[in-house]
């Protein structure tokens, strides 16, 4: 055998073992035969943190179902609640009460290009523009008129068509309690209001018919011939992630 059958043949063998040691189960310790594969599996070790941390990562999504699937499975135990299987999963998730007391960013609304969400007010007075005409919370700063979110009142809301769970009309929305039933019912109503435009929509509306969340803030919602005090709304928005803490 000549020098470049010998070289070719040796080649043929470290290729070999390559495949083996790919082929070989987890639990054997392949053999290090040479620096440049010392080097390889050296590069592969340090590559599994990285991948499995990847891969470890959930993605970002929000589970609804609509209020007659959730009260059906209230009622019938042996079904797949606790696990949201059945649930529609969309592409992102509501903004928190925190978010709105705080004027604060959800998380990104665009997996692929990250863009962020942006502040909740700033996306509430695009879809209730009448709350830039309202005095008490636009006031002049410097000649200007400004909107502070933080001084908008209950009634500042009912003005562009919300409804008041049960609030004092004067009450400041940024100061209600996060652990307010009625507070849900309000939050959720923002939530909807902004998430169904095109701009960052999540298909909110796929979940919620136009309605059923104001007719659950005015106690006047039933499903399955059953009433739904604050209470129960509250659980289902929880539940369904339309409103976090």
């Amino acid at each position: 055998m000549n020098q470049r059958d010998m070289y070719m043949d040796e080649i043929s063998k470290q290729s070999g073992n390559v495949v083996d040691t790919v082929r070989a189960p987890a639990n054997i310790e392949p053999s290090v035969s040479s620096p440049a594969r010392r080097r390889l599996m050296k590069l592969g070790t340090a590559a599994v943190p990285v991948v499995a941390t990847l891969a470890s990562r959930p993605a970002l999504a929000w589970h609804c179902q609509s209020p007659s699937a959730w009260g059906s499975e209230i009622l019938n135990p042996n079904t797949s609640l606790k696990t949201n299987a059945g649930h529609k999963t969309y592409i992102d998730e509501t903004w928190t009460i925190n978010n709105w007391k705080t004027n604060t960013p959800r998380t990104a609304v665009d997996l692929a290009s990250g863009s962020d969400a942006g502040a909740p007010w700033t996306e509430l007075v695009r879809a209730c523009p009448g709350l830039l005409s309202i005095g008490s919370c636009n006031p002049t700063i410097n000649g200007k008129k400004t909107f502070k979110y933080n001084l908008v009142k209950v009634q500042d809301l009912v003005g562009c068509g919300f409804v008041n769970p049960g609030f004092a009309s004067s009450q400041i929305v940024k100061d209600i309690s996060s652990a307010d039933d009625k507070t849900y019912a309000l939050i959720g109503q923002l939530n909807y209001a902004v998430l169904k435009l095109a701009r960052f929509k999540n298909d909110i509306d796929m979940c919620l018919k136009d309605g059923q969340l104001t007719s659950m803030a005015g106690g006047t919602y039933t499903e399955n011939g059953t009433h739904w005090d604050l209470a129960k709304v509250k659980n289902y928005l929880y539940n369904n992630w339309i409103v976090r803490p």
